[in-house]
């Protein structure tokens, strides 16, 4: 399946090129800077690389056709043929997951949704097999249904798919939507972890930690039970980094080591 019939058009040749929702809903929008570096470069050298067109709708190039469009500078289109709609979108993720700097969620949803894809088409050459298992396509049947595989495919950690799985389960939609534009209602980068923390944190908040009480009594009459509440104070008393624990961590450790000394 490779390019053909490549031409030369501009607005100027009265010919429209068709934006399918499905395939422009794959792109992930570009920033303002982004906008603005990409049309600076297409106003100074052209655009170099041909659109991808299949049978008159965009697969690739959807940004470049918008800004040539806009600025009138021409452009090229390059013809690719595919099976059906299913292949074209298949084509797509793979070809944005191979070369786009895209962050690791917006890897992932990708990874998912040629997962979905895949089984479908699966499904579609199952059944019009007759059922007949061996009669599929082998490159039709390959199914990213682990988070493994889906890892695998996107480019990140097994970790990562986990957090976003569970995101996509459990949290409040705006936080799933501003995970899928990169930042939150305030501009704030939202990554993966960041969603996941603060899901996790409304669903299972942390248990508030018993406030230990103090009492220096006599290291001889100390037991296990109160070295070791002792060494867990200092502990949290280091872990705060307040100046005025300073003392009291110095208590403690004096105890402990009066103890182990004896």
């Amino acid at each position: 399946m490779g390019y053909t019939l490549t031409t030369e058009r501009n607005e100027m040749d009265n010919i429209e090129l068709k934006i399918d929702r499905d395939f422009e809903n794959l792109i992930y929008p570009l920033s303002d800077d982004e906008i603005g570096r990409l049309t600076a470069s297409l106003k100074d050298e052209g655009c170099r690389e041909p659109l991808i067109v299949w049978n008159g709708v965009i697969v690739d190039g959807h940004n470049r056709h918008r800004i040539c469009t806009n600025h009138d500078i021409p452009f090229k289109v390059a013809e690719k043929d595919f099976e059906d709609k299913e292949a074209a979108i298949q084509w797509m993720i793979r070809n944005q997951l191979g070369r786009r700097n895209l962050s690791p969620q917006q890897r992932v949803r990708l990874a998912k949704r040629l997962k979905v894809t895949i089984q479908a088409k699966a499904k579609s050459n199952q059944k019009a097999a007759g059922g007949d298992k061996k009669a599929v396509q082998s490159e039709m049947i390959e199914a990213v249904n682990t988070q493994d595989e889906i890892a695998k495919t996107a480019g990140v950690s097994t970790g990562t798919v986990a957090k976003h799985d569970y995101v996509e389960k459990h949290a409040e939609p705006e936080i799933v939507e501003a995970l899928d534009k990169g930042v939150d209602e305030d501009g704030k980068k939202m990554t993966v972890n960041r969603a996941y923390n603060e899901t996790k944190a409304k669903i299972d908040p942390p248990k508030p930690k018993p406030e230990i009480k103090c009492t220096y009594m006599k290291v001889d009459k100390l037991g296990d039970y109160e070295l070791k509440k002792i060494a867990e104070y200092a502990i949290e008393l280091l872990k705060s980094n307040d100046a005025h624990n300073v003392t009291g961590v110095q208590r403690h450790l004096r105890l402990l080591k009066e103890y182990l000394v004896a």
